[in-house]
């Protein structure tokens, strides 16, 4: 990763964007603008910056992963999201570590750095699956494992916030292992944030702005209080 300290907060949504997660597409596009208004009253002075990484699976091909980077151009994060569909994806899990690692290796500032990760299957692999539809019973095609790209959000201090939703029971495995390679009694700054939610979108907005305000009580106490609204601790 390149880290460069321009200092303000970063927000990178990776989305899945295969078949089943239209209404959570269609959320975040009706819904984006509300969240960019939250976070720059949450962060007050702080720039803000947006990026967004939009996965499908490895026999979608060119259309796996979409990436914006992390820029202070918000708008062009608002347009990649209002271009998105819900397509493609062949077996049940999906290329989130592909997507991590991206996410891994953006330019992110500091000190906020937030991932909004918005899922409703697992990765492939049997650390993070292991049923017999994975296409990629052995794990990743390019060698991506768990330990690596998790371990790599973890140790730049990104706080990651997972909205595993359309109450997918399949994603167990998948959220066990990020917890293994990331929370705090493995070294991180932060313990993995899981939101279970079900099939109604409409608590997307709900559910994103609470974690701007986890992000902005966890950065009060790391930094100086006054360059951020008081928030309500949230547990």
């Amino acid at each position: 990763m390149n880290s460069k300290r321009v200092g303000g907060v970063d927000i990178v949504l990776m989305l899945d964007t295969t078949g089943s997660m239209a209404p959570w597409i269609d959320a975040a596009k009706t819904n984006l603008q509300t969240i960019i208004e939250k976070a720059t009253t949450a962060y007050r002075s702080q720039p803000l910056r947006m990026g967004a990484v939009f996965y499908k699976d490895h026999c979608d091909r060119d259309k796996r992963l979409t990436v914006i980077p992390i820029t202070s151009d918000i708008t062009r994060v608002q347009y990649a999201i209002a271009s998105q569909e819900a397509i493609g994806g062949g077996d049940t899990p999906e290329d989130v570590l592909g997507a991590l690692d991206v996410v891994s290796k953006m330019e992110w500032g500091g000190p906020g750095r937030i991932l909004i990760h918005v899922f409703d299957a697992p990765g492939h692999g049997p650390e993070l699956y292991g049923d017999c539809d994975d296409e990629y019973p052995a794990g990743d095609p390019y060698g991506l494992t768990p330990r690596d790209v998790v371990g790599a959000i973890r140790d730049w201090g990104i706080q990651y916030f997972m909205l595993n939703v359309n109450a997918q029971n399949i994603t167990a495995k998948t959220i066990q292992a990020f917890r293994k390679y990331y929370d705090k009694r493995n070294g991180g700054m932060f313990d993995l944030k899981v939101y279970n939610l079900g099939v109604d979108a409409s608590v997307f907005l709900p559910t994103v702005t609470q974690a701007i305000d986890i992000s902005v009580a966890a950065l009060q106490q790391r930094t100086d209080p006054s360059l951020f609204a008081t928030v309500r601790a949230v547990e």
